[in-house]
């Protein structure tokens, strides 16, 4: 997919241990590259292996020590190019980061829209993509259940033996 890169928290806003900023596109790796510090370059870790480092501004300034990841395309959530950073938790670290990450070439993340992404690219299909947001706003642990039910594609499948056994009717009535 050829657009941009994009970013944002994948965790809640507030205080917390750990917050994830997330990126998003075919550059994720090389604006990550412009702020996080390694024995190696973010974009020579090894994929999915989480890597020990620091973050800093683009005048030099440490301001957080985190554990990042970097997903291959085809490898993540998006299916595109993709990179995830621990941060330490509350608003600050994770602020910080989106704020370089989006003045070296990223952009704010549209709500849904990493798995927007993900439903064009074809890791998810309509069903599931609703069904994560069902999940996100579950209220109960049986809402919950629905939710990761359908997102695991249950109602695809569901549908997908109803068409077959409908198609095989018509087989039989045009016989």
């Amino acid at each position: 997919m050829a657009e941009d890169t994009i970013t944002a928290l994948a965790t809640a806003w507030g205080e917390g241990g750990i917050a994830i900023v997330r990126v998003s596109g075919s550059e994720s790796a090389a604006v990550v590259d412009k702020i996080f510090r390694a024995k190696r370059r973010f974009s020579e870790q090894p994929a999915r292996c989480m890597t020990l480092g620091t973050l800093h501004t683009k005048d030099g300034t440490l301001f957080d020590e985190v554990l990042a990841v970097r997903f291959e395309r085809g490898n993540s959530y998006t299916g595109e190019e993709s990179a995830e950073i621990h941060c330490h938790g509350g608003a600050l670290s994770a602020q910080r980061c989106i704020e370089e990450l989006c003045s070296l070439g990223a952009r704010m993340a549209l709500p849904g829209e990493f798995t927007r992404r993900a439903f064009i690219n074809g890791r998810i299909d309509l069903a599931q993509a609703e069904a994560v947001a069902d999940l996100i706003s579950a209220e109960g642990r049986q809402a919950a259940r629905a939710a990761l039910s359908a997102r695991d594609g249950a109602l695809y499948r569901r549908a997908e033996a109803v068409a077959d056994a409908l198609t095989g009717y018509a087989a039989r009535l045009a016989a």
